[in-house]
């Protein structure tokens, strides 16, 4: 049934483009695709304009409590090669080494589609440039099949194009991978006339507000955009997990404005609650939030907030509480010092915000409950909350 609805789902977008493209002079699709490099050497159109080597960081094992037989009893049904990686994850010591930092220029380069496509005058597609690829809209046999491109438009000057496919769909690929984008062009000394983003949700916008970017330079782009620049600029890609350095920049780019919580003496205590309709719900969630109450902690839905009221709950949090979901990529707005307890989703043990929380100074523990209701990687999780509020004493009492 959920591929058939899928496959019905494309049919209709297929269609779609069809129209969009439809008696116009739309180019067809690229017949190659290749590295920036590659290109670059056969043309005078594209030009590296900065350059600063990647770095190494050592991020410690992950501090966890709570069931871990349960996590270990979800895995045995894993395929062995995940189950392994999966356990490595939590029990090894990380070197993670960030990517080159790079910021390129491509002449009359063009952006495609919300998922930053990026394609070339001579029509090729840049692999490495690129948040998603032209063919995976063509050959998966999912999806809808489209021969040629939608009309074109053209921006002067130098737009940006800051999307990706999981960042314009998700909330934590957006704040780590795409945003800290800015802070690449900026560390370049490069300023741009247009800034290319998803116009799929609300956060995409006001985040950039918030870093300082003019309403009149922002473009949204949508599933049937293609846009020429007269110079596109395009940064180096950036890995899910966060270097110290970008979350440093999150933290103080939001820290130093004249709305920043951060140093309110007012503090709170926040439990972070999900949607049912989500995958990794806290299926006892009202006996936990029972139990918590008395100790100062509120349930908030970050779903209901702004992006900037998300930012202020955070820096003025003292203790979180939360399950594994993007959410909880805001402890990179936190003070050094805040209390963590993730509730981590026993199927799929993450490091993600243990390695935000390690470079924030944050006190932090990943808490398995029990799977429930697993599929794949996915569940939902009962917590033991004696074992939590067990858990939670142990990192108040910690320094």
């Amino acid at each position: 049934m959920y591929q058939t609805i899928k496959q019905f789902r494309n049919q209709i977008l297929g269609l779609l483009w069809s129209i969009q493209t439809a008696n116009t002079s739309a180019s067809v699709f690229p017949t190659r695709s290749e590295s920036f490099a590659e290109w670059q050497s056969e043309t005078s159109h594209g030009k590296s304009l900065w350059f600063r080597p990647g770095v190494e960081e050592t991020i410690p094992a992950l501090p966890y409590a709570g069931n871990w037989e349960a996590v270990q009893q979800a895995l045995d049904s894993f395929p062995s090669h995940l189950r392994s990686v999966y356990l490595d994850d939590i029990d090894r010591e990380w070197q993670i080494r960030s990517p080159d930092e790079r910021v390129f220029e491509l002449e009359n380069g063009r952006a495609l589609t919300n998922l930053g496509i990026v394609l070339t005058p001579d029509n090729v597609q840049i692999n490495d440039l690129s948040g998603g690829s032209i063919y995976g809209l063509t050959k998966h046999k999912t999806n809808f099949q489209v021969r040629t491109l939608p009309p074109l438009k053209k921006l002067r000057g130098r737009v940006l194009l800051l999307a990706s496919g999981l960042g314009q769909r998700n909330f934590y690929h957006w704040t780590a991978e795409m945003m800290p984008r800015i802070r690449l062009v900026r560390d370049a000394g490069i300023d741009f006339d247009h800034i290319l983003i998803p116009k799929r949700h609300h956060y995409h916008r006001e985040s950039l507000l918030l870093l300082g970017i003019s309403p009149d330079k922002i473009v949204g782009i949508g599933k049937y955009a293609h846009i020429q620049a007269e110079a596109l600029i395009a940064t180096s890609k950036i890995r899910q997990e966060l270097s110290s350095t970008n979350v440093r920049f999150l933290h103080d780019s939001m820290a130093g404005q004249a709305w920043s919580k951060t140093s309110d003496p007012n503090r709170m205590r926040i439990y972070i609650a999900r949607r049912t309709n989500g995958w990794r719900s806290v299926v006892n969630e009202r006996e936990l939030i029972n139990a918590i109450t008395p100790l100062g902690f509120r349930p908030v839905f970050l779903e209901d907030l702004t992006y900037k009221q998300q930012i202020q709950l955070f820096q003025q949090s003292e203790f979180v509480i939360g399950p594994h979901g993007s959410g909880l990529v805001n402890l990179a707005y936190c003070n050094s010092g805040t209390r963590v307890i993730e509730i981590g989703t026993p199927v799929r043990p993450n490091v993600l915000f243990h390695i935000i929380a390690y470079h924030r100074g944050l006190i932090y523990r990943n808490f398995f409950g029990t799977a429930v209701k697993a599929r794949n990687d996915e569940s939902h999780i009962d917590v033991d909350v004696a074992d939590l509020l067990s858990t939670l004493h142990e990192l108040q009492e910690s320094t």
